[in-house]
C-alpha cells in the first residue's frame, strides 16, 4: 500500500507540473481531474477514468514504485491531450494548419529569393551577394516567427466569445498552449476522446471470418509463356548463328559459349514448364495468400536486364579468349536472369490455401507443393524483415509469407481465430523496443535527481558566465596583441586558461547539462529538470580557439616544427581524458550525445591547449644563427602550399618550419638569419626564423 508521505510528493509534484488541472488531497486519497478524464488514487492503488467510464486501474502491488505511479498518471493525461491536439480540439487543428501553410509558403519564396541571389553569386563571383546569402536564413527565421505569431493572433481565438486564446510564454519560437477549453469565457473546445479501455474482458470473442470471402485471383499465365518463349527462342538463334553460320571457335571460347546458351535453355523451360494448375479442390479455401501483381512486372523487367547481360557475356566470350571479366560479366547475367525468372514464376504459382478443416496447402514460385495437416501448424513468429514463419510445435520452420501479399488481412484474421501462439523473432522484439522507446513520452523520475537539480537557475546562469568567459579569453589575445602590445606569454597565458573554467562547469555539472537537442516528446518537467548546452555557439568558440593556433600564432609568430609525432599522441591524450571524464560524469541516459559533443569539442580544444600552455611555459627566448640544411619554395599549383627551409638547431635536431616568401629569399641569397628558440618544460620547441637584431634596429 502506498504510504500518505508518497501520495502527499505525488499530489505536490502534480500541481507544480499540472498546476491548470483540478486537485484534491484529504490525506489518503488524491483526486486529479482534467475535462473529460479524472485520476483517483487512494493507499490501495488507482483508477483512471475518461468520459466518466473506467480506462484503466491497478493496485499497489502492481505499481510499486512512486515514480512508475507518476508516469502512468501523466502518460494517461498526455494521451488525453494528444488526442484533443490531432483530432479532438477542432480550432487547435485549424490554426496549426493554418500557420504551416503560411509559413510553407515563405518558406518556398524564401527558398526561391536565396537560389536567386546564389546563382549570380557563383556567376559573377562578387562578394557582396555573400551577405544575403548569410543573412537570408536569420532574417527569414524572424519573418517566419512573425508569420506564425500573426496566424496564431488571428485563428488561435475562442469561436464563442471570440477573445485570443493563450500562447506557450516558455518557448522563443511562437507556439500555442494547448487549452481544451476557452480560460475567458469556459467555452469547451475539445470533443470527449474515443479512447477503448486498457483492460479488456477476458470472455471476449474474436471476429468471425466472414463467409462471403472473394479470394485474390490467381496469376495470369501469359507472363511465363511470353518470357519462356522469347528465352527459348533467343538461346536457339544464337546457338544456330555461333555454331552453324559463323567461323569456327577456339574451344574455351565454344565451351563457355555453349554453357551460357544451356543455361539459358533452362530458363527457357522453366519459365514454359514450372507452372502449376490448381485443382478442383481448391475452391473454396478458408483463406488465401497470393503474390502482388508487381512482383510479375518487376520481374520481367529484372529478367530483361538479365537477359541484355547475358547476350553481352556470350558476344564477349565469343570475342575474346575467356578471362575473369568475361566470368564476371556471364555470373551477373546469370544471376539477373535467375532472380527475374523467379520473380515471374512467384507471381504466378506462389500461394497458400487455408481450408476449413485448417489444413494448410504451400505452392512455391516453383509450382512445388507443401501440404500440412491439421494442428501441424502449431505458432508463427514475425521477422524483421516483415514475414510470418509457420512453425511446428518444436519451433521449426515449415514455410513462410510476406506481410505485402494479397490476402495477408484474411490469413491474420484466421491466425487468430485459431488460437495460434505469435511471437517476435529476437531481432524484431529489439526493433519493436526501440520504435516504444521512441513513441513514448520522456518523463522524469525522482531517482534522477541530484543535489544540483535544485539549483538550476543558478547553474544556467553561471553556464552564459562561463561561455562568455571562454569567448573573451578565445577572442581578446588578437587585439591586445595588435593594439595594446601585450607581451606574447602573457597572452598565450590568457589563451591557455580562456577553457578552464567552461572545462570545469561541464565536468562539475554534468548531470543537469543536455548536450544534445531535447527530445520532442519530452515532459515540461523533463525539460526543465535539464539545461541545455548551447552547442553551436560553443563549438564555434572551440573552432576558434583552435584556428588561431594554425592561423596566426603558430603561423605567424613561433611554430612547432613538422614532424613531431609526440604531438599527435598529446593532442590524443588531453582530447580523450577530457572525452572519458565527462562521459563518466554524465547519467547513462544522456551519454550518447554528450559522448558526440565533448568528442569534437574535446579534441578542437585539445589542439589549442597544446599550443598554448606550451608557449605560456616557454623560457626566455635564444637567438642563434640559422643553419640551413634545406628549402622548398611555394608551389602555386598546389594548394596550401608554403616556403619552408629545413634548419639544424643548437641541440643538432634538424626543424622544418614555414616562412615567408620575404625571409624564404634571403636564405637563398645566403643572407644571415637568426633561429628564435623557445623551449617549454615539457620538450616542445617553438621556433622563428627572422634578420639578425642588428639589421632590423638599422
Amino acid at each position: 500500500m502506498y504510504h500518505e508521505t508518497e501520495l502527499r510528493n505525488l499530489y505536490d509534484r502534480l500541481g507544480a507540473q499540472y498546476p491548470q488541472y483540478e486537485l484534491s488531497f484529504s490525506g489518503d486519497h488524491l483526486t486529479i481531474s482534467r475535462l473529460h478524464s479524472k485520476a483517483e488514487v487512494s493507499r490501495k492503488g488507482a483508477e483512471l477514468y475518461a468520459n466518466g467510464t473506467l480506462y484503466d486501474q491497478f493496485t499497489s502491488d502492481e505499481v510499486e514504485d512512486p515514480d512508475d505511479l507518476y508516469e502512468l498518471i501523466e502518460l494517461f493525461f498526455l494521451d488525453i491531450q494528444h488526442f484533443g491536439m490531432t483530432q479532438g480540439n477542432e480550432t487547435y487543428i485549424a490554426a496549426q494548419k493554418k500557420a504551416s501553410k503560411l509559413g510553407t509558403r515563405f518558406l518556398i519564396l524564401a527558398g526561391a529569393l536565396f537560389t536567386a541571389c546564389l546563382l549570380p553569386l557563383i556567376a559573377a563571383r562578387s562578394l557582396w551577394l555573400i551577405l544575403p546569402v548569410f543573412a537570408g536564413p536569420a532574417i527569414s527565421l524572424v519573418a517566419l516567427a512573425m508569420i506564425y505569431k500573426n496566424a496564431f493572433r488571428l485563428y488561435w481565438i475562442c469561436p464563442a466569445c471570440g477573445r485570443p486564446l493563450p500562447l506557450d510564454p516558455k518557448s522563443r519560437f511562437p507556439k500555442m498552449e494547448y487549452v481544451p477549453q476557452c480560460p475567458h469565457c469556459g467555452h469547451i473546445l475539445e470533443q470527449e476522446p474515443e479512447l477503448d479501455p486498457v483492460r479488456l474482458e477476458t470472455n471476449e470473442q474474436t471476429q468471425p471470418l466472414d463467409p462471403s470471402y472473394i479470394p485474390p485471383a490467381k496469376g495470369k499465365k501469359w507472363p511465363c509463356l511470353f518470357t519462356g518463349s522469347v528465352t527459348i527462342a533467343m538461346s536457339l538463334f544464337l546457338f544456330v548463328i555461333l555454331f552453324f553460320f559463323g567461323d569456327p571457335l577456339e574451344a574455351q571460347n565454344a565451351g563457355m559459349t555453349m554453357i551460357l546458351l544451356l543455361v539459358l535453355s533452362g530458363f527457357g523451360l522453366t519459365l514454359l514448364l514450372c507452372r502449376h494448375t490448381e485443382t478442383e479442390n481448391i475452391q473454396q479455401p478458408l483463406a488465401v495468400l497470393r503474390e502482388q501483381k508487381m512482383v510479375t512486372g518487376v520481374g520481367i523487367l529484372v529478367w530483361l536486364i538479365g537477359l541484355v547481360v547475358m547476350f553481352m557475356a556470350i558476344a564477349v566470350a565469343v570475342a575474346v579468349p575467356v578471362d575473369a571479366a568475361t566470368c564476371f560479366l556471364a555470373l551477373a547475367g546469370v544471376s539477373a536472369t535467375f532472380f527475374g525468372v523467379w520473380m515471374v514464376l512467384a507471381g504466378r504459382n506462389r500461394s497458400l490455401f487455408v481450408f476449413r478443416d485448417n489444413s494448410i496447402l504451400y505452392i512455391s514460385s516453383w509450382g512445388r507443393q507443401k501440404e500440412f495437416a491439421p494442428g501441424q501448424v502449431a505458432s508463427v513468429k514475425l521477422t524483421i524483415n516483415r514475414s510470418i514463419h509457420l512453425l511446428d510445435k518444436n519451433g521449426k520452420k515449415l514455410v513462410s509469407v510476406e506481410t505485402n501479399m494479397q490476402g495477408i488481412s484474411r490469413f491474420v484474421q484466421w491466425i487468430e481465430n485459431s488460437n495460434l501462439t505469435a511471437a517476435l523473432t529476437p531481432s524484431m522484439e529489439k526493433q519493436a523496443k526501440q520504435q516504444a522507446e521512441t513513441a513514448a513520452s520522456v518523463q522524469w523520475r525522482e531517482e534522477y535527481r541530484t543535489h544540483w537539480h535544485d539549483h538550476i537557475k543558478a547553474i544556467r546562469t553561471g553556464m552564459w558566465l562561463v561561455l562568455f568567459f571562454f569567448a573573451a579569453g578565445t577572442i581578446a589575445p588578437i587585439p591586445l596583441f595588435l593594439f595594446a602590445g601585450v607581451k606574447f606569454r602573457t597572452l598565450m597565458i590568457i589563451s591557455a586558461l580562456a577553457p578552464v573554467p567552461f572545462l570545469v562547469f561541464c565536468l562539475v555539472f554534468a548531470p543537469v547539462l543536455l548536450f544534445d537537442d531535447r527530445p520532442a516528446n519530452a515532459t515540461p518537467e523533463w525539460n526543465s529538470m535539464h539545461i541545455k548546452v548551447p552547442l553551436i555557439p560553443a563549438l564555434l568558440i572551440g573552432l576558434l580557439y583552435m584556428g588561431q593556433v594554425h592561423y596566426i600564432w603558430d603561423g605567424l609568430i613561433l611554430q612547432e616544427p613538422d614532424g613531431s609525432w609526440l604531438w599527435l599522441i598529446r593532442v590524443l591524450t588531453i582530447g580523450t581524458a577530457l572525452t572519458v571524464l565527462l562521459i563518466r560524469r554524465t547519467p547513462r541516459r544522456l551519454r550518447l550525445g554528450t559522448g558526440i559533443f565533448m568528442g569534437m569539442m574535446s579534441f578542437c580544444l585539445a589542439i589549442g591547449f597544446h599550443y598554448y600552455v606550451n608557449a605560456a611555459l616557454s623560457g626566455p627566448a635564444r637567438h642563434y644563427p640559422a643553419v640551413i640544411l634545406d628549402s622548398h619554395a611555394k608551389d602555386p599549383d598546389i594548394e596550401d602550399d608554403d616556403y619552408t627551409l629545413t634548419i639544424q638547431m643548437d641541440n643538432g635536431k634538424e626543424a622544418t618550419i614555414a616562412v615567408l616568401e620575404e625571409i624564404y629569399e634571403q636564405a637563398i641569397h645566403g643572407e644571415p638569419l637568426d633561429v628564435c628558440h623557445r623551449e617549454s618544460p615539457l620538450g616542445v620547441s617553438l621556433l622563428d626564423i627572422h634578420a639578425p637584431k642588428k639589421e632590423k634596429q638599422q
